[in-house]
C-alpha cells in the first residue's frame, strides 16, 4: 500500500466466493474466512480511496476446480453427531441442478483481470449464474423465505 500511495494509485484485488455472501452447512469455516475476505476488502476500499487506490472483490460461485477434492481430514470411523446430515447434505448438493457444469475458470480469470483493469468495476463482483441467482435470493428473501427455498430445492428437510 505504501508503494500504491507513493505513486498515486492501484489496484487491490482480493478473491472471495459466494461463500463469503451466503453461507451453507457443513461450511461454516470456510465461509468465515470468506465473509473476512469481504469485510477486510470493504474496510481497506473506505481507507486507500482517498489515496487513489482502489479495491475489488471478485465472488466466484461454483467453478471447475480440483482445489477441494479429498481435502477431509478424517481421523477414523464418523461417529459426529452431524455425519447423518452432513451425507444427506452431500448427496442434496449432488443433485444441484447444474452441478455438473460450472463456470470455467477462465471466468473467473476474466473477472480478475478487468477487476484489475477497470477504473468502473464495482467493489464486488459475482462470477457465474449460480452465484448470482444465489446472492440475488439472498438479498430479495428475508431469513426464513431463504432457507425454505434453499431447503426446497435441495429437499434438505429435517
Amino acid at each position: 500500500l505504501a508503494v500504491m500511495r507513493h505513486q498515486g494509485g492501484g489496484v487491490v484485488v482480493n478473491i472471495s466466493s459466494l461463500s463469503g455472501v451466503v453461507s451453507a452447512p457443513f461450511s461454516g469455516v470456510y465461509s468465515a474466512t470468506k465473509f473476512a475476505v469481504e469485510a477486510l476488502s470493504e474496510a481497506l476500499h473506505y481507507e486507500v480511496k482517498p489515496f487513489g487506490i482502489r479495491v475489488a472483490i471478485v465472488e466466484p460461485g461454483r467453478f471447475a476446480t480440483t482445489a477441494f477434492n479429498d481435502n477431509r481430514l478424517v481421523a477414523g470411523p464418523d461417529a459426529s453427531p452431524y455425519s447423518e446430515r452432513r451425507h444427506r447434505w452431500d448427496a442434496a448438493m449432488e443433485r444441484l441442478p447444474g452441478r455438473d457444469q460450472p463456470a470455467e475458470a477462465d471466468a473467473v480469470a476474466l473477472a480478475v483481470y478487468e477487476a484489475a483493469t477497470r477504473d468502473d468495476h464495482p467493489l464486488r463482483r459475482l462470477v457465474g449464474a449460480d452465484a448470482e441467482l444465489v446472492a440475488g435470493l439472498r438479498r430479495d428473501l428475508d431469513d426464513a423465505s431463504f432457507e425454505h427455498t434453499v431447503r426446497t430445492a435441495l429437499d434438505f428437510w429435517d
